[in-house]
């Protein structure tokens, strides 16, 4: 997994709640401490790091290939090429679509990984598929009734498991719902943020006031495309690791078993 907000490239390790310290490259002894600890903690180490290179590789050619092409541009033009920056230069940069092209480029957030090997995608939304960065969404925590941005919830190196409640007809959220948390939390403390979202009038006494996230504008449920029951597992580094309807939490669980030994 990459660095918030950036390809990660000058980082020799994945970011994210399994990879939290940096592997020394050529320092063999670190390298061992860390895999060693990441093992007490429950990770599959080998199986995480298999998805660093196919993330990372395909994005680390792309960006070599443009900074060389930009840099023979501005070090070694040919007449042509500087007499067509003298003509359209100046049309170009003053070019809406060339700035948000250039602003995309130099923010590095339009880097998407659509076929990431750590991607469950189930459909059952209309919102970001797997491997595309998080939507940041406002919404009202129960337990204080503050509202609070969900860039804010996901701060830290744990994931994040958004149950959506739905919001056909307003709904009570379901039994199934219920246990999928429920199982998600007790397998994964400490690892893995659970929460409820809640769309209708119905909220469940079930659950803990400090899990249970309140839509009552359904702009959250909006902003995800969810209308019926689903579910989002959001990396720790901004990107969206598997979506799918309720009725898919099997497969969910049998992938968190898999990045979660």
């Amino acid at each position: 997994m990459t660095a918030p907000g950036g390809t990660g490239l000058d980082r020799p390790y994945p970011i994210g709640s399994p990879f939290t310290h940096p592997v020394i490259v050529g320092q063999n002894r670190t390298q061992h401490l860390l895999l060693d600890r990441l093992s007490e903690q429950g990770v599959n180490v080998e199986w995480n790091f298999d998805t660093y290179h196919a993330e990372r590789h395909p994005v680390a050619e792309s960006l070599i290939r443009g900074t060389n092409f930009a840099y023979t541009g501005i070090l070694h033009p040919s007449e042509i090429k500087q007499r067509a920056a003298r003509l359209f230069g100046p049309f170009l940069m003053g070019n809406s679509m060339v700035q948000g092209f250039m602003r995309n480029t130099l923010e590095e957030l339009k880097i998407f990984y659509p076929e990431s090997p750590l991607n469950l995608d189930r459909g059952g939304t209309r919102g970001p598929k797997a491997g595309e960065r998080v939507l940041d969404t406002t919404l009202v925590r129960a337990s204080d009734r503050a509202t609070v941005t969900l860039e804010q919830l996901t701060r830290g190196t744990s994931w994040t498991l958004l149950a959506f409640g739905g919001t056909e007809a307003a709904a009570p959220v379901t039994g199934s719902t219920l246990e999928l948390i429920d199982e998600v939390a007790s397998r994964y403390p400490g690892r893995i943020s659970v929460h409820l979202v809640v769309a209708s009038g119905n909220i469940p006494s079930a659950v803990a006031t400090e899990r249970l996230l309140l839509d009552a504008l359904h702009l959250s449920h909006e902003r995800y495309g969810v209308s019926s029951p689903a579910f989002y597992l959001l990396r720790p580094d901004t990107y969206v690791a598997a979506r799918g309807p309720l009725s898919e939490a099997k497969a969910l669980l049998q992938y968190l078993s898999a990045v979660f030994m």
